[in-house]
């Protein structure tokens, strides 16, 4: 598999779906998801991220590991920059971003949804309060919650569907396993490692000491298809 698709440097299975870019085979499925959520439930199922490029991941990533960008902790608090030391700093960021090169957004095979008749578009954080029952997206998720345990969801699941002790739960965050599942499989700790070798990226030099911890418990540890 392509080094430079795998990291998000470059990806040539990229299609147009309104203002962003899915890998190809995913946009048919996806299009049959919306249209079900609107039938069943009338909920609107919109994009706010889909694949992300290198370059944007490590914008994002250098400003939170700056302090230009807030941190959150598991209850959607802001964290106190300056209070931490760097580790603390490297995992507060994990939780809720992936090393660049890392992301499985760069595959475009992964998508954070919100629901658009719930809320707008500007308005979506991708906190956990807008997916519980009660928050703008809880409806969204309770029908998804039963589309994905009965594999009737058109391919795609939730990677971060459950707590595991690396990334945190992303009710939001959809992927589309017949593609992503193989990338996944492809995706070795040495192409990670040549990835933080070859990036600008701040703590550069505690994510290479930590490199195994970070690969197992932020890259690879994730919730598999239920199908």
């Amino acid at each position: 598999m392509n080094y430079k698709l795998l990291t998000g440097r470059e990806n040539n299975k990229l299609i147009q779906y309104k203002d962003f870019l899915i890998y190809e085979d995913a946009v048919a499925p996806f299009e049959q998801l919306v249209l079900e959520a609107k039938k069943e439930i009338n909920a609107d199922i919109e994009i706010v991220s889909s694949f992300r490029n290198f370059e944007r991941q490590l914008a994002g990533w250098n400003l939170k590991a700056s302090g230009k960008r807030p941190l959150y902790d598991d209850n959607d608090n802001p964290l106190d920059f300056d209070s931490l030391n760097p580790e603390e700093i490297l995992h507060a960021i994990l939780r809720w971003s992936a090393v660049p090169g890392g992301s499985r957004h760069h595959w475009g095979t992964d998508i954070d949804i919100f629901d658009a008749s719930s809320m707008k578009r500007e308005d979506v954080q991708l906190l956990q309060s807008e997916c519980i029952p009660g928050g703008p997206c809880g409806d969204l998720h309770q029908w998804l919650d039963e589309k994905i345990l009965t594999s009737n969801s058109h391919g795609f699941f939730r990677p971060y569907e459950t707590e595991r002790g690396g990334v945190g739960q992303e009710k939001w965050h959809i992927s589309y396993s017949p593609i992503s599942t193989e990338l996944n499989e492809t995706y070795t700790i040495d192409v990670f490692i040549k990835n933080i070798q070859e990036a600008k990226l701040e703590l550069k030099e505690i994510l290479l000491q930590n490199v195994e911890l970070v690969f197992e418990n932020y890259v690879k540890n994730i919730d598999l298809p239920p199908f």
